[in-house]
């Protein structure tokens, strides 16, 4: 995976696990994995021949969809009593 890309620079330094950029999909990884090594391989590789507004667009989406998550995920465990 090409970490040498603005994206890829960001993306090693965001706290992900170190694993993930040097991950294969050899199917030993578990669906959240195999999808986080999916999503980073086609961000580093794409994300930087987006324009400035797309890039802000799609980042913009992807924060509310993380909120709606995390509320989600608060949600269950406060009522699982976790």
């Amino acid at each position: 995976m090409p970490l040498d890309t603005p994206t890829g620079n960001m993306l090693r330094e965001s706290g992900l696990p170190k694993w993930i950029f040097t991950a294969d999909d050899d199917g030993t990884l578990s669906g959240g994995e195999a999808a986080l090594a999916k999503i980073v391989r086609v961000l580093t590789a794409e994300f930087d021949a987006l324009d400035g507004t797309e890039q802000e667009a799609v980042a913009t989406a992807l924060g509310k969809v993380a909120q709606e998550t995390l509320s989600a995920e608060q949600w269950a465990k406060k009522h699982l009593g976790l």
